[in-house]
């Protein structure tokens, strides 16, 4: 079909001059810049018979270089914080 070829198409541009410098990377953190931020990168088709980006690599995008930079979010397990009926105008 006409997209699956434009999605080899921008696969070929965009990731395959990185493939041999990910090795074995399950994960990739990537930055889009301009109207990439539009390309589902994770349904980008791979070679024939290897299936979708996303089933290769476990894409995450980042809006901006900087937030590559901050300390990542901690992670809660098991704790829920619920709050209800607040009053903020108590006396």
């Amino acid at each position: 079909s006409a997209a699956a070829e434009l999605g080899t198409r921008v696969r070929a541009l965009v990731l395959d001059p990185l493939r041999a410098a990910l090795g074995d990377a399950e994960r990739l953190i990537v930055v889009p810049d301009d109207v990439l931020h539009l390309v589902p990168l994770d349904a980008l088709p791979l070679e024939e018979g290897e299936g979708l980006v996303g089933d290769r690599w476990r894409i995450e995008l980042r809006r901006t270089c900087t937030e590559l930079l901050a300390p990542p979010p901690p992670v809660a397990r098991g704790a829920l914080v619920a709050l209800g009926d607040a009053s903020f105008e108590s006396e």
